[in-house]
């Protein structure tokens, strides 16, 4: 093994239905590491997933309905979804734990020696950050999954869902962590997945 870099092996590439990036990365997480598919739509009914009012009738299950101007609050919180995560392995036997990391723990101190060390050590890394620019009506939050961290060019390689663009994408860890910061208005940072 490369000791500069390491990389999640084996994620299917789910893509996201619209405001479900964060349901698509539950969905490859999991079947990734139990073969399990649940539908992206029932685990958006599940967890809660908002999506403006205007498109609610392109969805089968009733999700939560916002207006036009809480563009920060569609989709979930994921860091704030750790507990309804644990609940739902828990209730369909899902060999999984889920644990938030936030901007403010002190995991983000020396972040990539961390996430090299938590997929080092087989856990899911899938991060939500905000997407455009801060202060934009256009800015967006958004998740990934971490495919890989490259400790030499301190950059991240992220799997997105989102069927719109490119679909294996490389940041700066510097950046992700900026876009991470909450500096944007909704809280974000990482979430954990690891093998119970």
């Amino acid at each position: 093994m490369n000791p500069e870099y390491v990389r999640s092996e084996g994620y299917p590439l789910f893509y996201q239905k619209p405001y479900h990036c964060a349901m698509a990365c539950l969905q490859m997480a999991v079947f990734r590491r139990t073969g399990r598919l649940f539908d992206q739509e029932w685990l958006g009914a599940r967890f809660g997933v908002s999506v403006p009012s205007s498109e609610a009738s392109t969805f089968r299950y009733a999700l939560n309905f916002l207006l036009p101007d809480s563009f920060l609050r569609e989709g979930i919180s994921t860091v704030d979804s750790t507990q309804a995560m644990n609940r739902f392995f828990d209730e369909f036997n899902l060999p999984l734990e889920a644990r938030a990391i936030r901007p403010c723990d002190s995991e983000f101190d020396r972040l990539e020696e961390r996430v090299f060390e938590w997929i080092n050590g087989g856990a899911d890394v899938w991060t939500e950050f905000v997407v455009g620019e801060k202060g934009s009506a256009n800015a967006y939050s958004h998740d990934c999954l971490v495919e890989k961290i490259d400790l030499r060019s301190k950059s991240v390689s992220l799997l997105d869902p989102d069927p719109r663009g490119e679909n294996h994408k490389k940041i700066s860890v510097e950046e992700w962590k900026n876009r991470m910061s909450g500096e944007y208005g909704r809280p974000t940072g990482i979430v954990l997945l690891f093998p119970k």
